[in-house]
């Protein structure tokens, strides 16, 4: 029997793989490996520590309305910690919070976001109180 000579897939082919076996050795699927870059990358929110202190919780929905104002798109979050999933230019934005703390902890890849929103809120708070 003649086998067919199979074409390399172009968006895959450089992409690491491996097969998965069940307890018995039964082929069970396929997944591909993310290369480092991706996993490391601020743009796909891997590089550095969980910031757990600057975001407080008084100011989520601020922080929620604002976030959809500079266009981002909020999404249904997943998992009871995960009190914000949001989207923008490929970029995905995870918020986590629960009952124990005071603040909400996400990732050094969002830090520039927040601070942003911190800078605004505290500048429109200041104008506030000077009128």
């Amino acid at each position: 029997m003649h086998k067919r000579k199979l074409d390399p897939d172009p968006y895959y082919q450089d992409t690491p793989w491996e097969i998965i076996h069940d307890e018995r050795g039964k082929v069970i699927g396929e997944v591909f490996t993310l290369p480092a870059r991706m996993t490391t990358h601020k743009k796909y929110g891997g590089a550095g520590m969980a910031n757990r202190n600057m975001l407080h919780k008084s100011r989520l929905e601020q922080f929620k309305t604002w976030l959809q104002a500079t266009g981002w798109e909020l999404h249904p979050t997943k998992g009871p910690d995960e009190v914000i999933r949001a989207r923008k230019d490929g970029f995905l934005m995870l918020i986590h919070g629960n009952s124990r703390t005071q603040h909400l902890s996400f990732g050094e890849a969002h830090t520039s976001v927040v601070k942003q929103f911190i800078r605004e809120y505290k500048r429109a708070e200041k104008e506030a109180s000077s009128q």
